[in-house]
């Protein structure tokens, strides 16, 4: 009897929701690490207010550039906020 099968559809999703969750938490905690407290509530006021809404935190779109797959509207979000932070 094989216990491994492969996840349906709402179990990927499921699993990119929490996994994405944890992803933002780590994100606060390291603001929070590094004493960047103006970068923390930045973050927090653009994304607190999704953040635990699934269809909002699973939400794909086609693909933002060339020869690349669709992705996660809010992955690409926090992408485009982290370089803002960092870019010297």
């Amino acid at each position: 009897m094989n216990h491994l099968r492969e996840p349906d559809k709402g179990d990927k999703e499921i699993y990119l929701f929490y996994g994405t969750r944890m992803l933002y938490y780590k994100i606060c905690a390291f603001f929070e690490y590094k004493q960047l407290p103006e970068y923390l509530d930045l973050f927090r006021s653009k994304f607190n207010s999704i953040i635990d809404d699934e269809t909002k935190v699973t939400k794909t779109e086609g693909p933002r550039y060339e020869e690349s797959d669709p992705c996660m509207t809010i992955l690409e979000d926090f992408r485009e906020f982290l370089s803002k932070c960092f870019t010297v």
